[in-house]
C-alpha cells in the first residue's frame, strides 16, 4: 500500500495555475494594504493634509474595501466594480501626487522633495490599481458574448 504524502498549502500557491479571479483577489487586497501603508506614509511625512485630499482619500479606501468585499464574495458585479473603481483610482492618485499641483485635489509630491519611500508607496498603489482594472476588465471581456461575423 503506498504511503500518502501530506499536503504542503503553501505548495499550491507554487504549483496552481493562477486564475484571472485569483488575480483579482490579490490586486483587490493588495490595494487596500498598499493604500492603508500609503495613508500611513502621509502621517510619517508629518504634513497636515487638506480637507479635500483627506476625504478624497478616505472615499478612496472606503471604496477599495467595498471592492474587495465584492471581489473576496465572489459577486457577480465584483470585475465591473474592480475596472471601474481601479481605473479611477489609479488615475486619481497619478494626478493628485504625480503631476504638478493643478487644482484642488492635488497633493503633488514634486514640489514637496519627499524621499524615496514616499515615492515607491504611491507608484506602487497607482500600479495596483492599473492592474485591479485591468484584470477586472479581463474578466468581464471573457464573460461577453461574442458577435457572429466579427
Amino acid at each position: 500500500m503506498p504511503q500518502e504524502t501530506a499536503r504542503v498549502p503553501i505548495l499550491d500557491l507554487v504549483v496552481k495555475r493562477w486564475t484571472r479571479a485569483d488575480w483579482l483577489r490579490v490586486f483587490a487586497v493588495g490595494y487596500v494594504v498598499l493604500d492603508s501603508i500609503h495613508a500611513l506614509d502621509h502621517l510619517r511625512q508629518g504634513r497636515t493634509l487638506s480637507p479635500h485630499i483627506y476625504v478624497g482619500g478616505t472615499t478612496a479606501l472606503l471604496g477599495s474595501i467595498f471592492v474587495m468585499v465584492l471581489v473576496l464574495r465572489r459577486h457577480p458585479v465584483a470585475p465591473l466594480a474592480a475596472t471601474a473603481f481601479g481605473a479611477a483610482a489609479a488615475l486619481g492618485v497619478f494626478a493628485a501626487h504625480i503631476m504638478p499641483n493643478w487644482y484642488y485635489l492635488s497633493d503633488s509630491y514634486v514640489p514637496l522633495h519627499l524621499d524615496l519611500l514616499s515615492w515607491i508607496i504611491a507608484i506602487a498603489v497607482i500600479a495596483d490599481a492599473a492592474a485591479l482594472a485591468l484584470v477586472g476588465t479581463s474578466m468581464l471581456r471573457s464573460r461577453a458574448p461574442r458577435l457572429s461575423g466579427t
